[in-house]
């Protein structure tokens, strides 16, 4: 059966990163910056020779997309990780039952980080071991936002915070529904942390939270730099646009038709079918007519 869509995924430049972007940018010894930006170099090439590969296999009359879900920034020199746990320790809404190995205490807890940028309130009707009542979750909740905004940065004197969002206000974020926190938080670039903490458009020194996105092949425009924003949630319906597919049901995304040739082009497509309908009927009715003519 002949493919509709074929994706795949490259790690490199995300293990790279993690592993790489501060001594790169920063790292005292010149001898070492030179040698991880040789890395770096060679990991684009490597990249580069797949996709082209890619583009030889699919030929001209597919549509190729390079994307990503994130980029990459160094941290400030000097600043160290921040633990959100530990912040809430130090304020009493956590406790730890053994702090090196990271074992919480739940009995003594009222809220505690999850999945980088979230944090729970610990409630009695929603955890086994909750505490906090349901009377108590907003007074709880402020609690925590007033102490992340008076938090400062030790090794920086900074707040690392660019913004802390109650749940509900969050959805202007694209985040919604129940496996969201009950606090929401981005940090500045350049604060100690990783792609899922910073806010998605931060900048910083010689990286970048912004992904990548590059499209190319028939019904797309050639040598075009964007202006508008594109997020993520827009490959999908754009792609499934471009290859005439249906565009999956709870899609939030968006259709680039800034990148593409003709932005009505399946109007375009409806248009000339009926073109081409009415001169067949028209046809039709012309060799009926001389058919009946005797």
């Amino acid at each position: 059966k002949e493919w509709d869509i074929f994706y795949m995924h490259a790690h490199a430049p995300d293990h790279f990163y993690h592993l790489a972007i501060n001594k790169l940018d920063h790292d005292p010894d010149p001898n070492l910056r030179k040698k991880l930006a040789e890395l770096e170099k060679r990991m684009y090439i490597s990249l580069d020779k797949m996709v082209g590969r890619i583009l030889e296999a699919v030929g001209e009359d597919t549509v190729v997309a390079v994307s990503s879900d994130h980029g990459a920034v160094p941290t400030e020199p000097g600043s160290k990780w921040i633990s959100i746990n530990d912040i809430l320790e130090q304020a009493g809404l956590l406790k730890y039952k053994n702090k090196e190995n990271r074992i919480v205490d739940w009995s003594q807890t009222k809220a505690f980080e999850d999945r980088s940028c979230y944090i729970w309130i610990n409630l009695k009707s929603r955890f086994p071991d909750g505490i906090v009542d349901d009377k108590d979750y907003e007074k709880v909740r402020w609690e925590v936002i007033n102490v992340l905004h008076s938090y400062r940065d030790p090794n920086t004197g900074k707040c690392p915070f660019a913004f802390i969002l109650r749940r509900e206000e969050a959805i202007m974020l694209g985040l919604r529904g129940e496996t969201i926190g009950d606090i929401v938080f981005g940090f500045y670039p350049e604060a100690p942390g990783e792609h899922g903490r910073q806010i998605t458009s931060g900048e910083y020194s010689i990286g970048s939270m912004k992904g990548l996105l590059i499209l190319s092949g028939p019904g797309i425009k050639k040598g075009v730099i964007l202006k508008r924003q594109v997020n993520i949630v827009d490959v999908v319906p754009t792609l499934c646009y471009v290859a005439g597919l249906p565009v999956p049901k709870d899609c939030e995304g968006a259709i680039i038709y800034q990148a593409l040739e003709d932005k009505d082009l399946h109007l375009t497509k409806l248009k000339k079918l009926e073109e081409k309908y009415r001169k067949l009927e028209e046809t039709i009715r012309v060799m009926r007519s001389l058919t009946h003519a005797y």
